[in-house]
């Protein structure tokens, strides 16, 4: 439990509660109430005299028939930071020491200079950093870890007509609603891609975290599947130290 300016917040499994008042009652803000769907469990909260930091236990999802989720694996999420928006709703962008740490660059693409390709290159683990200009209408497919056939691999798909953010591949698809996108400015997308776990953050608001087993390694590709997608930047970033060891 803990306080951001008038209102105090009480943490629970993956949502939360809020209330103006310490001893409650709490209800749900409305809208998306939770920090990190649906992956991040049992999450705690830190504060450095100005920031908000988050992290919790990435649960596992084990076997396909059915699947048996919700056990903690022992890894930790990256740190976030929390802050409000709207209503009461907590927001969630990854920490500014988590995006430095990634300092090498890998590729990087500004409009109007080279054609973007089609697929890139690129290492197993790596922070990819994005900004797009979409249509209301738009859906962006962004395919991570992809495989000689596109459709294989795990798609981050955003769809600012529904208000949905969803991340499909092996197991069970995820999807998050109750996400307004403004189209009238550039869509931020950043997402971190690290051994078996891909965290996935929209416009320094949403955060969509995953296990996945099955594609350790794929190339980048980006895909529209309705209406109309500009990219305006797309930068591929890695740990120094690894681009050292490819290096060797």
């Amino acid at each position: 439990m803990f306080k951001i300016g008038d209102l105090w917040y009480l943490l629970h499994y993956y949502d939360y509660y809020i209330s103006q008042n310490a001893r409650g009652p709490y209800r749900r803000p409305p809208g998306n109430f939770t920090i990190d769907y649906p992956e991040v469990r049992v999450g705690k909260r830190m504060f450095d005299g100005k920031r908000h930091i988050y992290s919790g236990f990435i649960s596992l999802v084990i076997g396909e028939n059915p699947p048996l989720s919700g056990h903690h694996g022992g890894a930790q999420s990256c740190m976030r930071e929390i802050y409000p928006g709207p209503g009461g709703r907590l927001y969630c962008k990854p920490a500014e020491e988590v995006v430095n740490f990634f300092s090498e660059k890998h590729f990087e693409y500004k409009s109007k200079s080279n054609p973007l390709p089609t697929r890139i290159d690129v290492p197993n683990n790596y922070m990819l950093e994005c900004t797009a200009m979409m249509s209301p209408d738009a859906k962006l497919d962004i395919v991570l870890r992809a495989q000689e056939d596109l459709t294989d691999g795990y798609h981050l798909q955003i769809e600012p007509s529904r208000q949905m953010i969803s991340f499909r591949g092996t197991g069970r698809p995820i999807e998050r609603g109750g996400c307004p996108i403004d189209t009238s400015k550039p869509v931020k997308v950043q997402v971190f891609v690290q051994g078996s776990i891909i965290e996935c953050f929209v416009n320094d608001a949403y955060a969509v975290t995953r296990r996945v087993d099955e594609h350790l390694d794929g190339d980048l590709a980006l895909r529209v599947l309705g209406g109309k997608v500009e990219i305006e930047t797309l930068v591929i970033r890695t740990e120094k130290l690894q681009e050292e060891e490819n290096a060797e």
